[in-house]
């Protein structure tokens, strides 16, 4: 479900439980018998792997407009995930990219 609905800011634990009619503790224990860190940690890293491909399609899209297109609507919280996830923030991602394609 979160690959296919990642973009879709309003998409939560809380959401998820209503739609598929289960308790949000029930899909929390499901994610970590699967060996998860969790439905937010999945969802942010569903989200961080689909912006680094649009920073690296898409060169002419900002910062701002990847977040937006992966469900984020705030740059600052965005940048964070992404360093979280990928050590760098989205612009040090964009650079390091560029620079290993043209080295």
């Amino acid at each position: 479900m979160i690959r296919r609905r990642y973009i879709d800011p309003g998409l939560s634990l809380e959401a998820v439980a209503r739609e598929v009619c289960v308790s949000k503790r029930q899909i929390q224990r499901a994610f970590e018998a699967a060996g998860s860190k969790g439905f937010k940690w999945e969802l942010s890293r569903v989200r961080v792997l689909a912006a680094a491909k649009l920073l690296r399609d898409n060169p002419r899209l900002t910062v701002s407009q990847v977040a937006e297109r992966v469900g984020l609507r705030h740059r600052s919280h965005f940048a964070a995930l992404f360093r979280e996830h990928l050590g760098a923030t989205p612009q040090q991602w964009r650079e390091t990219w560029r620079a290993r394609v043209r080295a």
